[in-house]
């Protein structure tokens, strides 16, 4: 459904506000919408901020009332995108070229349909909403969108495939038991089917995925906290602590050593001779989990995301709103306290 609205005097400058998809019927009515301003003359401009999804006529439309210097206005990401893509460059037909043209404009000439991958979308004629960050969205990402909002079970089946088991291990981090993960990441899919319609690609899909993960799962873990005791609370309490120490100070020297102060007493251990199935055995694999489950929880976030996930600092910024130096910290912290647990185990080998 496609809703319009008018503001402004008629005969001078009007702004139709579109709220909803242009798609469908709602395209030949908006179609005779902006014939009937055009008439009046003046200036005539179409308020896209509200506007979710084109499809192919409604693209086709847009396109040539731009011809016909009617402002696009506020166009999402996703839209702008739309918009730009030349692969609907002239695949409308003559007679419908026609209809666009309507007695405001008059019909386009053949030469005029030649060219119309000419048409500046993008430019002066479509001006984005203020502020509007760079698309993070990949054109393989639209692509999957546009696939979803159109019901394709197999471009949501491509995106399981893709997630499902970086979710779970990221959904453990925040709840204590692998049912109430699953039970995160099954809601999580259901919020992005109700909720890929608001998409805009303003951030990559992954990201968008992923934040409504965590904000599923932090919601079932503050249910999940009415029955955790108020020590495992504390403990979470004092994650990102910046007094504690990343590495216990006694395996330094004194800072009043006559050589080298602050160097190293008992230096990190050597692991390159260290025989590669016991690194890569199941024991340390499960030594490895219990101690990033064990720490503070945004620390397991990083690391979670860092090492297990293989998501870049600027990936892990975004999603988790952290600054690039607190994120480094977090990291390191996390990297060494694994480190020590992992330091204990391998000297008993």
């Amino acid at each position: 459904m496609l809703r319009i609205s008018k503001s402004g005097i008629p005969g001078e400058q009007v702004t139709l506000r579109l709220e909803g998809q242009v798609i469908g019927p709602w395209v030949e009515e908006l179609r005779l919408t902006c014939d009937r301003m055009l008439k009046l003359g003046g200036r005539l401009a179409l308020d896209l901020t509200n506007v979710t999804f084109l499809d192919r006529e409604g693209l086709i439309l847009c396109r040539r009332l731009a011809e016909r210097r009617v402002n696009l206005e506020n166009p999402s990401v996703f839209v702008a995108e739309q918009l730009k893509d030349t692969r609907c460059d002239g695949c409308m037909g003559v007679a419908a070229v026609e209809q666009v043209g309507g007695e405001g404009g008059g019909a386009m000439s053949d030469t005029t349909r030649m060219q119309s991958p000419a048409i500046s979308v993008g430019a002066a004629l479509i001006a984005p909403a203020a502020g509007l960050a760079a698309p993070g969205a990949s054109a393989e990402e639209l692509r999957l969108v546009e696939a979803l909002r159109h019901g394709d079970e197999a471009a949501f089946t491509e995106l399981v495939d893709r997630y499902q088991n970086a979710l779970l291990r990221l959904a453990t981090v925040y709840v204590r038991s692998r049912d109430l993960a699953e039970e995160v990441v099954q809601d999580t899919w259901l919020g992005v089917m109700a909720g890929i319609g608001r998409f805009e690609g303003r951030s990559s899909l992954k990201t968008w995925i992923f934040r409504i993960l965590i904000n599923r799962a932090k919601t079932m873990g503050v249910r999940e906290a009415r029955s955790i005791p108020f020590s495992a609370l504390a403990a979470e309490g004092s994650e990102g602590d910046h007094d504690e120490p990343t590495v216990e100070p006694d395996r330094f020297l004194p800072a009043d050593h006559p050589q080298w102060p602050h160097h190293w007493a008992v230096p990190p251990q050597s692991w390159a001779e260290t025989a590669e199935r016991i690194l890569l055995g199941k024991e340390v694999r499960g030594l490895l989990e219990k101690a990033i489950s064990d720490l503070p929880r945004v620390q397991r976030e990083v690391i979670s995301l860092r090492d297990v996930e293989g998501w870049t600092a600027e990936e892990v910024c975004g999603l988790l709103g952290l600054s690039e130096v607190n994120q480094r910290v977090l990291l390191h912290r996390a990297r060494s306290k694994v480190r020590k647990a992992l330091e204990g185990y391998v000297a008993r080998r």
